[in-house]
């Protein structure tokens, strides 16, 4: 039996209080100012007009995952204004290498982020947190860290490793 035949007498368990999109809300844990690696687990973006300038609104999800702080997990959320528009431009292109579109940012008819999230979560990087005059904290975006255990790209043959086994004995 595969999904077609399954999958309408199915019924998901509900999660969450509220049934809305808290299902994923997560407690927000206090950090001292420093800097942390951290790795992506969301990225939210949607529209919630409440009556005030710029809709629009992002979050990152971030849990630190290296040092003291190690599983503590913070929120870096901003309202789309433009320079709210030039930090997530910047953030996006220091993660992917490349300044994806708009749709893949976000998916105006689902109201939700588009695609771009399968190509972020998940990636680690070093975050520096700063604490504003104002006593909130700011998240900034510094270096994404590669996986030491990834396959290198340049792991090809070449013609010096044809040379290489030229010296063997045997």
């Amino acid at each position: 039996m595969g999904i077609s035949e399954m999958w309408s007498t199915i019924t998901p368990k509900t999660r969450g209080a509220s049934g809305g999109s808290s299902g994923d809300k997560r407690e927000r844990d206090e950090l001292d100012d420093g800097n942390y690696k951290v790795q992506v687990v969301l990225f939210k973006y949607w529209m919630y007009d409440d009556g005030k300038p710029n809709p629009e609104r992002y979050k990152w999800g971030l849990e630190v995952v290296d040092g003291l702080s190690k599983g503590k997990y913070v929120e870096k959320y901003q309202r789309c204004s433009s320079i709210g528009m030039q930090i997530l431009a910047d953030d996006m292109m220091l993660l992917l290498g490349r300044m994806p579109t708009g749709e893949e940012v976000y998916n105006r008819q689902a109201n939700e982020a588009g695609a771009v999230v399968s190509a972020v979560n998940g990636i680690t990087l070093m975050m520096r947190q700063q604490t504003s005059a104002a006593g909130y904290p700011n998240f900034y975006f510094n270096q994404v860290i590669e996986d030491e255990f990834a396959a290198s790209p340049d792991t090809g043959s070449d013609a010096d490793d044809d040379d290489d086994d030229d010296d063997i004995p045997f």
